[in-house]
C-alpha cells in the first residue's frame, strides 16, 4: 500500500465545473481502490476544527477527504443545500474515488447535506452523524427555550459586514413567520449586510421556509449511527434519540462531550469511530 500523505493544513480550493464558487478540500489517497472517509462540517464551521487524525485513518487503509463546502473555511460562495451535495459528488468523481466504499462523517446541519448525497452515483456504506440537526426550525425554537439562541446569533452576525441588522432581526422569533419575514424585506436587508455568505438567503431557506430531513433516514439503505454529547444546547438530545429510534439508527453518547461542538472531546469521537471500523 502506498500513501500519498498531505499535511492537515494543506487544503486546496477546487473549482466545481459549472458552479460559480469553489469548495475547499484536503484529500489523502491510500492506494487506488480502498475505502474512503468523507468528513463534512457543521453549517458555517471550518472542517479544520475537528482535528481529524488523517494519518491514523490513512494508516488503516482509508483514503480521507476533509470537505469545506461553499461558504465554509476558505471556500467561496454562499450556502446551497443542493450545491453542497452536488459539489462534493463532482469532486469524488473527478478524483476517481466515487466508486470506492464510502463512509460519511457529518456534524450538525452538515448531516442534512450528507443525506442529500446520491446513493446511486456513490458507493455509500455507512453514515456517522454527530449531533445532527435535520430540522433547523426546531433547532431555533429549542435554543429559544434553552436561552442559548445568542450562541447562534453571535456566530451568524460574525458573517456580516454590519452586525446590527442581524441581531435586530433575530432578537425574537417573529422572523420565522413567512408573511412577517417577507413583508419586512428581511432577506434583502440581511443579504445587503452580508459578506459573501448571504445571511438573508440562508435564513430564508433553512429556517423560514424550513424543512425536516429526518424522513430521509428511513429512505437510505445504508446504516447510520448517531453520536451525541451529554448535553446539547442547539437541539434536544431527547428528540434526536426519538428520531433515531423511529428510523432504526443506533445512538452513542460521548460522555466527555458537554456541548454541541464537542469541545475538547473530538479525540474521543475519533477513537470511537476508529474502533467501529
Amino acid at each position: 500500500m502506498t500513501l500519498e500523505i498531505m499535511m492537515p493544513d494543506n487544503f486546496t480550493r477546487w473549482a466545481v465545473p459549472g458552479a460559480v464558487s469553489e469548495i475547499e478540500v484536503l484529500s489523502v489517497k491510500s492506494g487506488n481502490s480502498g475505502p474512503v472517509i468523507l468528513v463534512w462540517p457543521g453549517m458555517g464551521v471550518d472542517v479544520r476544527m475537528y482535528r481529524f487524525p488523517v494519518e491514523r485513518f490513512a494508516g488503516m487503509g482509508y483514503s480521507v477527504v476533509l470537505y469545506n463546502p461553499r461558504s465554509h473555511g476558505n471556500a467561496g460562495g454562499s450556502p446551497s443545500r443542493d450545491g453542497f451535495a452536488s459539489d462534493i459528488e463532482a469532486y469524488l468523481h473527478e478524483s476517481g474515488m466515487a466508486a470506492a466504499p464510502l463512509t460519511v462523517i457529518a456534524h450538525s446541519a452538515g448531516c442534512d447535506g450528507a443525506l442529500r448525497l446520491s446513493g446511486t452515483s456513490l458507493n455509500i456504506q455507512k453514515y456517522f452523524f454527530i449531533s445532527p440537526i435535520l430540522n433547523p426550525r426546531e433547532s431555533i425554537l429549542f435554543m429559544c427555550r434553552e436561552n442559548s439562541i445568542n450562541e447562534f446569533t453571535v456566530l451568524l452576525a460574525a458573517r456580516a459586514e454590519n452586525h446590527t441588522p442581524v441581531k435586530e432581526v433575530l432578537r425574537d422569533t417573529r422572523w420565522l413567520d413567512y408573511e412577517y419575514w417577507n413583508s419586512s424585506g428581511f432577506r434583502e436587508a440581511l443579504d445587503n449586510a452580508s459578506r459573501e455568505f448571504l445571511i438573508g438567503s440562508f435564513l430564508e431557506e433553512y429556517f423560514v421556509e424550513s424543512f425536516d430531513a429526518s424522513p430521509l433516514l428511513s429512505g437510505r439503505n445504508r446504516p447510520c449511527e448517531i453520536i451525541l454529547p451529554r448535553h446539547d444546547s442547539w437541539f434536544s438530545t431527547d428528540l434526536t434519540r426519538e428520531i433515531a429510534e423511529h428510523h432504526g439508527c443506533p445512538c452513542t453518547t460521548i460522555e466527555t462531550a458537554g456541548d454541541h461542538f464537542f469541545t475538547k472531546a473530538w479525540g474521543d469521537v475519533w477513537d470511537y469511530i476508529a474502533g467501529t471500523m
